[in-house]
């Protein structure tokens, strides 16, 4: 049975922090065997870097961060008001007064 094996790491090129995530693949039943390496990833972003190397589990991305003491961000959600408290929304004339426009259609068709 194959498993696997993820370790994170951080690599400064010109001047900017790139994360390199690596999978190895191994054999526990089988002794003496080295790891293979699956797969890696190597990007400015860590969530890029696991998405390239195949990381999918949530799991395994926070430990990842954790071993690298990186913290997800989470959304934060800001409310808009509008300038003018006063304004009333007003819907379009077509839903204000249908008959109306019903009645322009009529004579369009006519």
């Amino acid at each position: 049975m194959t498993k696997q094996k993820y370790v994170a790491s951080v690599k400064e090129i010109n001047g900017q922090a790139h994360f390199i995530i690596k999978r190895y693949s191994y054999f526990p039943e089988l002794a003496g065997i080295p790891e293979v390496l699956d797969a890696m990833g190597m990007h400015k972003d860590f969530m890029k870097a696991c998405a390239l190397a195949g990381v999918e589990d949530n799991q395994v991305i926070d430990d990842l961060m954790a071993a690298l003491g990186l913290v997800r961000e989470s959304g934060k959600v800001v409310r808009v008001y509008h300038a003018n408290h006063d304004l009333e929304l007003k819907p379009h004339p077509i839903f204000r007064f249908p008959q109306t426009w019903l009645a322009k259609l009529r004579w369009a068709h006519a």
